[in-house]
């Protein structure tokens, strides 16, 4: 069977970059590295193994990764492994998965402590105490995560923050989608400027409204959840794709964690300065595999220097790898 012909066929896309596509050894190697990240010492930003998974998934299409994302948890274990072999990059791609759903099973969390895996692009697993949910969850494997999660949030109606198996296996176990448009696929505007979700003595979600763009008014829809660790809180505060830092205003004093889109036309500076203020800047919607290489897939160096606009205020930021996981802890922020 020809992997690449099956997967690229979806709709005849043209293929990636010109420059030579590195070799399957040397990308397994790289993945092993990155899986292994630390995103507060930035050990791997500018290493060799970033520069050659980037060049790998440079020649990975939109139309190949949507045909393989989408056939979810139906690919045979021999295709898959044909598949990892002609598309190196998807093994890492999985393999963060692996982790994240391992960990998320096997560690308990401690009062005082709050623990968020980044799964893919903003979806992150988010793991306290006494709770477990899911942010933006988009993955091939997602589905896998419905037993594991109390219920799930959605910022906004694109397929890059989302899969369908993941959402209708949520609602099939009587699990709550929080969004603006879920059963509803078509929907996607926000119909209420904001409200409170008292979902637990220890845990509290507010849903604001923003802009996607200047076409897209009113369609994503923030998260500010406020997470009871002991005689703790950690507060979270997703601006999924929003695009103008003046629209953001959550209501706790502190902010721990502001997951962000830093190209989208929102300055991190500015949020981190004067809107958001958190304590810890998570960047992330990087290396969005259904936008091109040379079209809005922002890369590790798009990430850091994002980063470092943040830290030019006085603020801290990480820039989380797939499968990483980032542990909150009273007066730390991480």
């Amino acid at each position: 069977m020809n992997i690449r012909s099956m997967l690229s066929g979806a709709n005849g896309e043209a293929g990636g970059p010109t420059s030579p596509e590195p070799g399957r050894d040397e990308v397994c190697k790289s993945a092993e590295l990155l899986l292994a990240d630390d995103c507060v010492r930035e050990d791997l930003r500018g290493s060799e193994a970033q520069k050659v998974m980037l060049a790998a998934l440079d020649h990975i299409t939109p139309a190949e990764y949507l045909a393989f994302c989408g056939h979810g948890l139906r690919w045979s274990r021999e295709i898959l492994a044909e598949i990892y072999a002609e598309y190196p990059p998807f093994r890492w791609y999985d393999m963060a998965f692996e982790k994240v759903l391992r960990e998320v099973r096997s560690e308990t969390v401690a009062p005082g402590e709050v623990k968020l895996w980044l799964v893919y692009n903003m979806g992150y697993v988010i793991k306290t105490p006494t709770h477990c949910f899911g942010l933006d969850i988009h993955h091939r494997r997602a589905a896998e995560l419905v037993p594991d999660l109390e219920f799930a949030m959605v910022t906004h109606n694109h397929n890059d923050h989302y899969t369908p198996d993941f959402l209708n296996g949520m609602n099939a176990a009587g699990k709550k989608v929080y969004s603006a448009f879920f059963p509803s696929y078509d929907g996607g505007y926000s119909k209420e400027a904001e409200r409170e979700l008292r979902l637990a003595d220890d845990l509290t979600v507010r849903v604001y409204e923003c802009d996607h763009n200047i076409h897209l008014h009113r369609f994503v829809t923030p998260f500010e959840i406020v997470c009871g660790t002991g005689s703790e809180r950690c507060v979270i505060f997703s601006s999924g794709d929003a695009c103008d830092a003046k629209q953001l205003h959550p209501r706790s004093e502190k902010i721990d964690f502001h997951i962000v889109h830093p190209r989208n036309g929102l300055d991190v500076r500015e949020s981190a300065r004067d809107t958001v203020r958190p304590a810890v800047t998570l960047i992330s919607h990087l290396l969005e595999l259904t936008h091109r290489y040379d079209k809005w897939r922002w890369t590790f160096k798009d990430g850091y220097d994002a980063a470092d606009l943040v830290r030019s205020v006085g603020r801290t930021a990480y820039v989380p790898l797939w499968g990483e996981k980032i542990v909150w802890k009273k007066d730390a922020g991480k």
